[in-house]
């Protein structure tokens, strides 16, 4: 298990305690003891077999920057005093037993950066867009498998909106299509965005001029997109594009020939299986110098692959 503990040179006080599963692990209750600690600003037990509920006086630490538990066997209510941890920057609960009833103490954390909650129980929290909207410096957003409530649109208009998320991630959620428009509406510099196996059944106008024309990274993979396949990319670029990874398999799209991607320059990998492609294999990849993987398998194409 690798351990680090560090202190204030000057007074003595512990200020880090980082427990890491390699390989043993912590096992038991978080002791509310280590609420005694109360100059921690870096506090990460992630990786262990640690059981019970997170102490509520874990929020009366108040000089937290960072607060790590993720990947334990932790259950209960995620507690509310989390909203006194108003220097924390990154916040991860990922990977544990654990539900919330409400996102609202989320709205008092003003320097989150990091926010982790993928595999948590978050089916009660139907007012989550409002919460996590409202903080202000969120970068990273996590919210894998979460059971999420779907999307009001007619609330979106309604929220003051982050203009700072650059990485959104909520997979395997069953989010229909009204969650795009809180997508759009939350921020205008995101640069990845995985919405992969939900029941998306179509994009707002101007979607793929938005973020084809941003994202480094988009996912739409195991949905329910239908339509032609090029209408969910864009018909121009006014800056550089510099697209990396674009997965939109496993969608029952129209039968339709293969777009052309040629003009995706920094194009590394691009998955389209399972997309009722259909006709000659002519769409030239001569252009796209850094493809690194290419799936079309499972469509009807035919001839030989065209690079030069």
């Amino acid at each position: 298990m690798q351990k680090r503990i560090s202190c204030n040179n000057l007074t003595g006080h512990v200020t880090t305690l980082v427990s890491l599963n390699t390989p043993a692990s912590l096992g038991g209750k978080i002791h509310s003891s280590i609420c005694e600690l109360q100059h921690l600003t870096f506090l990460d037990l992630s990786d262990n077999d640690l059981q019970g509920e997170i102490p509520k006086c874990i929020g009366s630490l108040g000089k937290l920057i960072e607060l790590k538990l993720a990947l334990n066997e932790l259950v209960g209510s995620i507690p509310h005093t989390l909203a006194n941890l108003s220097n924390l920057k990154k916040l991860d609960l990922q990977d544990n037993y654990l539900d919330a009833n409400d996102h609202e103490w989320l709205s008092h954390l003003s320097n989150l950066r990091y926010l982790g909650l993928s595999n948590i129980n978050l089916s009660r929290v139907v007012d989550w867009p409002s919460s996590i909207s409202k903080i202000p410096s969120l970068l990273e957003l996590y919210l894998d498998v979460c059971r999420l409530p779907q999307v009001n649109p007619k609330s979106i208009s309604h929220l003051n909106s982050s203009t700072s998320l650059q990485i959104i991630s909520f997979t395997s959620n069953e989010l229909d299509s009204s969650i795009l428009s809180w997508v759009l509406n939350v921020s205008k510099v995101f640069t990845s965005l995985d919405l992969s196996h939900n029941s998306l059944h179509s994009v707002p106008d101007g979607f793929a001029n938005i973020t084809l024309c941003q994202v480094k990274r988009l996912s739409l993979s195991h949905n329910k997109l239908s339509g032609q396949l090029s209408d969910y990319l864009p018909e121009s670029c006014s800056a550089q594009h510099d697209l990396e990874e674009l997965d939109l398999s496993h969608n029952p799209f129209s039968s339709g020939p293969l777009p052309d991607f040629s003009w995706f320059s920094s194009l590394k990998r691009l998955s389209l299986e399972y997309t009722n492609v259909v006709g000659q294999l002519s769409i030239s990849f001569d252009h796209l110098r850094s493809l690194e993987d290419l799936d079309v398998s499972h469509n009807q194409l035919s001839g030989p692959i065209p690079y030069t």
